[in-house]
């Protein structure tokens, strides 16, 4: 998917919590404490029953939980950040987001692959009969022109 893509998919907070929720960030239902099915209206979780009103903040109980960016920005800086184009004065200027906000977000989606990868990690790379070998010179740069030349 392009950022073009992306835009005419994600052009508002209600687009965008859509799209969050086919990619289960955010719920796609959710039942009030009396046991209502609430929808969305806004930013919130509304109950249906005239009777009850009870409300929820759309952010609790996932990753989005403190977080007071618009929805639309969330997935758009998710998208640049996943192509490497965060930098504090792009997201500046192309998403009007401030500094503390970039930094953090980007420390956040770190922690977020950090998190998967800790998940999957019982899992193994090969199979039976394949033994896979891994070089350290593979993920780090060679210093001083030394060791050899790696494909």
């Amino acid at each position: 998917m392009n950022f073009t893509e992306l835009l005419t998919i994600v052009s508002n907070s209600d687009t965008g919590i859509s799209f969050l929720q086919q990619h289960n960030i955010i719920k796609v239902s959710e039942v009030c404490e009396n046991g209502h099915i609430m929808f969305i209206k806004g930013s919130r979780w509304r109950c249906q029953k005239r009777s009850c009103r009870k409300e929820k903040g759309l952010r609790i109980n996932n990753w989005l939980t403190g977080s007071r960016l618009p929805i639309h920005t969330i997935v758009h800086f998710i998208y640049y950040w996943a192509r490497e184009m965060s930098s504090v004065t792009f997201c500046k200027r192309e998403l009007n987001m401030g500094q503390n906000a970039v930094v953090d977000w980007s420390n956040y989606l770190r922690e977020v692959c950090v998190w998967k990868l800790e998940i999957n990690q019982n899992k193994e790379i090969g199979g039976p009969g394949l033994f896979v070998e891994i070089d350290e010179s593979l993920f780090v740069r060679r210093k001083n022109n030394a060791g050899r030349i790696l494909p």
